[in-house]
């Protein structure tokens, strides 16, 4: 069988082979900020408080893309969390911007 490397031993990009490429252990990173994205307000506010009450990441929600759009111009969120189908731009499209 073949051992998987730990989380801490993952590196970045396959082919990396330089030794400051490993990614620390999730703990040292420190907490990041999550950008969630959806036209229902209700989705945006259950998605904020289950990640508020679970992680110690800041969470953002919006509940229109072109909101979150210019939200970005002051943030680099750690992950972005967005709806498919949504007025005026889907998601897909929101993502390419």
């Amino acid at each position: 069988t073949t051992e998987r490397p730990s989380r801490a031993q993952t590196r970045v990009g396959a082919s990396s082979e330089r030794e400051d490429d490993t990614l620390p252990p999730p703990d040292l990173r420190g907490p990041g900020t999550f950008f969630v994205v959806d036209d229902e307000p209700i989705v945006t506010r259950s998605i904020a408080a289950y990640l508020g009450l679970e992680s110690p990441h800041r969470v953002l929600a919006f509940n229109d893309p072109a909101e979150a759009l210019a939200a970005l111009a002051g943030e680099a969120p750690d992950v972005v969390l967005s709806d498919f189908m949504m007025p005026g731009m889907d998601g897909i499209a929101f993502l390419r911007q």
